[in-house]
């Protein structure tokens, strides 16, 4: 009752704080992302979510895949996982067994001490994991005194013809040849206060108001000797690969804290990722076996009938997180011997981001659909203006010098930019079903026409026409939308006259020579349209391609299109400005700096018109 007052208290307080203005984009997502997480539950709409939270989570089992000829790093996975295990049999011993911390197949309504598991709940277990919940129970001495407490109360409730002294006499003459008598008799008398059951129950947490968290409930059984595999692979990745997943998320949170070094990946529903087709190939076969015993071979679901699953295990079975660590490990290792696993979020080398991203999906892993943009490392541009100089000159020299350094980051912003809208125009996969791919639109003109003619300008206007119709059908918002071009593109449009024709709107004027508008798209003259972003070179965070102009594109392209969303640009440091003595030099250094990244987002969204001469 207290509890339930203290989350009353709370809710209420919540539904009339509200926070100040935020003054940065962090503090406004942080904002946001606590706000996401304190709603007050909805109870109208709960068993609606539930429902969807089932629907979802057997659809995606059902289309789990069979794993028949996985792509080749997965071979080697498996070696090595072979090896791994063959080197640590021991690990897997009955006394690491560790009592379950939620409930169990039989509600335990909350009483989930150890006082409660012991003497109180319902011992439940699959059929097939019985013998190795036999073995955990015997090696253990709390689990063993528990369980002939149980036993005794167990007898004494049933109308038995013989007594006590009796029964055990009988258990001694039925299991006297018996390699392990000792051992038999006790299992007998565990499956007396055992209730079979054929898998685990399945069950669902509030996350917020819009989605709920699956979770399988496993038996009682079964959770201590899942426990057992969970806590081997622990020690088996502490004493080979160094990891404690103890004080691993410490680790990711500080690499995620420098992303120009590590691409962080996260997985959509990795827990039901692991496939028992998947561990079929990659694990040995006494492994197999002993991952198989202990799993819940069906799941009874809401409606009160048992289904099978594709996945070796959900969340609530108690190797699960250290199942999929470990496999997941052993694969990222492949591509860089850095990377680090904490559950389904994976930090690796951005590099070979793209390489395993393709290897987990090939076996039905989900990678978030979240877009990863790398930030660019740190850009800077300085200056170093000597005490002479200073004193020499007859103006404020510091202030054009600033201004001259900010524009060209702003030009190397832009160029990288404008490359990745270049790149996105040739990309040939969609966001999603219909929404249409990159579009690279092709123009040939008579040879000798290239340049400020008004045939190039004629042939850039159909371009941008032709691009108009194509944006539209791909549901590209009329608004926003922009066209990058050369210099003598936009001469060669004046050239053709139809931009300053007054029967055409007259768009231009050859007073000026300005084109603001033309064909829905904001006209921008770029001549530095095919330069590309800065270096990469020695720029730690850029992806292998940089942010290059794709060269098969740089000799005939007229113009670049885009709608404002087409790309994304994250930043991680606003431009900047700060000064250093350099005493070795009787000089001052300015520098101005930031640190940002650009990607693709929307490909239906990405342009580009060539025009050769033919």
């Amino acid at each position: 009752m207290e509890i339930q007052s203290t989350i009353s208290a709370f809710q209420s307080v919540c539904r009339t704080f509200s926070f100040e203005e935020p003054a940065t984009f962090s503090e406004d997502f942080a904002i946001k992302r606590f706000m996401k997480k304190m709603q007050e539950p909805d109870l109208s709409i709960t068993q609606t979510l539930k429902d969807q939270c089932w629907a979802s989570w057997i659809s995606y089992d059902e289309k789990l895949p069979q794993i028949v000829r996985p792509a080749s790093a997965w071979y080697r996975v498996r070696s090595k996982l072979h090896s791994l295990l063959a080197n640590n049999k021991r690990v897997f011993s009955t006394t690491r067994a560790r009592l379950p911390k939620g409930s169990e197949f039989e509600p335990t309504r909350g009483l989930n001490s150890l006082e409660s598991r012991l003497c109180r709940s319902v011992w439940t277990c699959t059929y097939q994991n019985f013998d190795r919940f036999a073995e955990v129970c015997y090696t253990n001495y709390g689990l063993r005194t528990a369980c002939k407490r149980r036993y005794a109360k167990w007898f004494r409730t049933h109308d038995f013809d013989l007594s006590r002294r009796e029964s055990d006499l009988f258990l001694y003459q039925k299991f006297k040849e018996s390699n392990n008598i000792g051992f038999d008799i006790f299992r007998y008398k565990l499956s007396c206060i055992t209730q079979f059951q054929q898998g685990s129950r399945f069950s669902t947490v509030p996350k917020n108001n819009q989605k709920r968290r699956p979770i399988n409930v496993e038996c009682f059984g079964n959770t201590l000797t899942q426990s057992v595999i969970g806590e081997g692979i622990r020690e088996m990745l502490l004493k080979e690969y160094d990891i404690d997943l103890n004080t691993l998320s410490d680790l990711h949170r500080s690499k995620v804290s420098c992303p120009e070094r590590w691409a962080t990946i996260d997985l959509s529903n990795a827990s039901d990722s692991v496939s028992v087709s998947l561990c079929r190939f990659l694990f040995p076969n006494w492994f197999m076996s002993m991952l198989e015993d202990t799993r819940s071979p069906f799941v009874l679901g809401p409606d009160g009938n048992y289904y099978p699953t594709k996945k070796i295990s959900s969340m609530g079975n108690g190797f699960t997180f250290e199942l999929m660590t470990l496999i997941l490990t052993v694969l990222c290792k492949e591509f860089d011997s850095e990377a680090t696993v904490f559950g389904d979020d994976i930090t690796i080398h951005p590099d070979c981001a793209l390489e395993l991203m393709t290897h987990l999906t090939g076996v039905g892993f989900e990678v978030n659909s979240e877009k990863i943009i790398a930030i660019d490392g740190l850009l800077t541009a300085d200056a170093l203006i000597s005490d002479l100089y200073d004193e020499m000159a007859h103006f404020d020299s510091r202030q054009e010098y600033a201004r001259q350094m900010a524009e060209a980051l702003a030009i190397s912003a832009d160029s990288a930019i404008i490359a990745e809208i270049a790149k996105l125009a040739k990309e040939t996969k969609e966001n999603a079903t219909g929404l249409g791919t990159g579009t690279i639109i092709a123009k040939t003109i008579s040879v000798g026409k290239k340049g400020i003619t008004a045939e190039y300008g004629l042939a850039i206007i159909d371009a941008l026409l032709e691009l108009k119709a194509k944006f539209s059908n791909n549901y590209v918002p009329l608004e926003d939308r922009i066209a990058y071009m050369k210099p003598e593109a936009v001469a060669a449009i004046i050239a053709s006259k139809d931009a300053i024709n007054r029967d055409y709107g007259a768009v231009a004027s050859i007073v000026d020579g300005q084109l603001d508008m033309l064909c829905g798209f904001m006209v921008v003259e770029v001549p530095h349209l095919t330069a590309g972003g800065a270096n990469k070179e020695g720029m730690i965070g850029t992806n292998p391609s940089g942010h290059d102009f794709p060269s098969d594109l740089k000799d005939n392209v007229a113009f670049v299109a885009c709608h404002r969303t087409a790309v994304g640009t994250l930043k991680l440091k606003d431009l900047s400005f700060e000064t250093a003595r350099r005493a070795e030099y009787q000089a001052d250094q300015l520098i101005v700096k930031y640190a940002m990244g650009h990607g693709g987002l929307r490909p239906e969204a990405a342009a580009v018109c060539t025009i050769t001469e033919g």
